[in-house]
């Protein structure tokens, strides 16, 4: 980002994981200790008011309702990664948490989607909500040269070959994909799937 015109501030549930240090060194981190979400905000209110945040872009459902509950003087552009529907059915309240997004969402400012099936999705669950798609960026291939393409186990495949990535994390439904793909190797013997994650 241009430094003359933003001044980007990382506030994160707790100060962890592989990618603090990307994070360049003129982006001041504020840790909320790892509290959960709802006793979090009163620091987070605290750091907006310190910091003179005027947009605030949230990364989970969680955070997107807390911050959209308290309604904090700022804009909020909330996130949602995946098919609401799949989160959704797996949540806990699940009720509950629909009941708060239909209320709440209208007001964030956008909602950050990675596909126009997630924007979809979230209009077909929650009525007329800010849905911006914003693709997620391609991956920097130079990273990945040395990384032997086709991998041994599949380079003298044949067949349809299918890629799925992704976390490993039961929202992303590998399972369906796994049970799918199962059905298809019925009808289709030669075809391979090969999953990256984790």
């Amino acid at each position: 980002l241009d430094r003359g015109r933003f001044a980007p501030v990382l506030i994160l549930q707790a100060r962890r994981g592989a990618f603090l240090e990307a994070v360049p060194a003129d982006v001041p981190i504020h840790d909320l200790s790892g509290r959960a979400v709802h006793r979090s905000l009163p620091a987070l209110a605290g750091v907006i008011r310190r910091t003179g945040v005027e947009v605030l872009y949230t990364a989970t459902n969680a955070m997107n309702l807390a911050i959209l509950a308290v309604r904090p003087r700022v804009a909020v552009v909330i996130s949602e990664h995946a098919p609401l529907s799949n989160y959704l059915g797996q949540a806990k309240w699940r009720l509950f948490r629909l009941t708060l997004m239909r209320l709440r969402y209208r007001f964030a400012a956008a909602m950050a989607v990675p596909t126009s099936r997630v924007a979809e999705d979230a209009r077909t669950l929650l009525g007329q909500v800010p849905a911006t798609v914003l693709s997620n960026p391609l991956v920097d291939v130079s990273l990945y040269q040395d990384v032997p393409w086709p991998p041994p186990e599949i380079r003298d495949v044949s067949g349809p070959l299918f890629v799925a990535a992704g976390r490993l994390v039961a929202v992303k439904a590998f399972d369906l994909l796994i049970e799918s793909f199962a059905r298809l190797r019925k009808r289709h013997p030669d075809a391979h799937l090969v999953l990256i994650g984790e």
